[in-house]
């Protein structure tokens, strides 16, 4: 069994699954409360399905661009949990886990992620045998700049604003609400492929991707 744990924004989300299906799933928008809200969410899904943290076979957690608070908070449970009971720990970047979701295509993919304080960060992919592959770092950046630059036939997913939605209204590529949410049980099969290409992470090391530093840094 393999508990995947996206703590990435303001939008949380939390997967029990096994090889062959996903037992449990819940995603929701957190207004801050990614401390309060996570260990008991992960707590009700294990009881739930009949089990505990001793039949965990893995644990996979979303490392971020995002939130500075979210990110470090979803870390440091996963980190928990996996040192206590000896597990692999597979870390997937958040940008991957949306672009995972979307239908494959010829078209070039922008990823979004929220930053805080206003800014997103922007990650491009491209389509290569079936599967979405990055040509490059994440940038990050603010809605204006992406609206202003955005060149046509590009396919925009993940977390858009409203004013941004707005804007966009009738472009052709826009992800609908449902495409945009970021699913922890596409974090989950991530990291399986991972965990079976012997790429889990060191427990002890894994660090968040920020792309900015927190406040008062």
């Amino acid at each position: 069994m393999l508990l995947a744990i996206d703590t990435a924004s303001e939008q949380m989300s939390v997967a029990l699954t096994s090889a062959t299906e996903i037992l449990a799933e819940h995603s929701w928008r957190s207004a801050n409360h990614h401390t309060a809200e996570l260990a008991p969410m992960a707590a009700r899904m294990l009881h739930s399905s009949g089990l505990t943290a001793a039949d965990l076979s893995a644990v996979a957690v979303a490392i971020g661009p995002g939130s500075y608070t979210g990110l470090r908070i979803g870390l440091a449970f996963a980190k928990g949990l996996a040192l206590a009971q000896a597990l692999p720990l597979i870390g997937v970047p958040t940008l991957d886990i949306i672009a995972y979701a979307q239908p494959a295509s010829h078209h070039i993919l922008l990823a979004v992620v929220r930053a805080g304080r206003g800014r997103i960060v922007v990650g491009e992919y491209e389509s290569r045998a079936g599967s979405w592959e990055p040509t490059g770092a994440p940038v990050l950046t603010n809605w204006a700049d992406v609206l202003e630059n955005l060149p046509d036939g590009h396919w925009l997913c993940g977390e858009i604003d409203r004013d941004a939605r707005a804007q966009l209204e009738g472009r052709p590529g826009v992800c609908t609400p449902s495409q945009a949410l970021r699913r922890a049980a596409c974090l989950a099969e991530l990291a399986r492929m991972r965990l079976n290409a012997g790429q889990a992470a060191d427990a002890a090391t894994l660090e968040p991707v920020y792309m900015q530093a927190p406040l008062g840094a």
